[in-house]
């Protein structure tokens, strides 16, 4: 009975961690791809910035181990990431996030063909890029 217990305590353990690992693939496949910032907002000072009122363009290219952040055309940061779900502080509530090498880390929400990403702290921004 024992072997059985632990047996059975083992294949649940496998279960869970492959349906985590799968979960992760689906969003990899889905965060994977060329994107063109279109706004960031919120914060303490309420912003609303988009590349009609900066005169600046973004763009974002996600590979599945690399995210290289573009502006004005300008290659300005290239980063490795990883994929977890953890606890959200402002959400409180279990959240996908993308943590970059930096220690970055943001909320990954998809609106459609928009990716936002998310500051995960109480004067959070809020970043939306359009996937092309």
């Amino acid at each position: 009975m024992k072997k059985f217990t632990i047996l059975l305590l083992l294949s649940s353990l496998f279960v869970a961690c492959s349906q985590k690992e799968d979960n992760n693939n689906i969003l990899l496949s889905s965060l994977v791809g060329n994107y063109s910032w279109a706004v960031t907002s919120g914060g303490i000072a309420n912003i609303h910035q988009t590349p009609e009122n900066t005169g600046n363009t973004a763009s974002l290219v996600i590979t599945g181990t690399t995210f290289s952040v573009f502006e004005n055309g300008q290659l300005i940061a290239d980063y490795t990431y990883l994929l977890d779900e953890k606890n959200s502080e402002i959400f409180g509530e279990l959240r996908e996030f993308l943590i970059l090498e930096n220690a970055h880390e943001y909320i990954i929400e998809f609106n459609g063909d928009t990716l936002v990403l998310i500051d995960d702290h109480a004067d959070c921004l809020s970043h939306g890029y359009i996937k092309e």
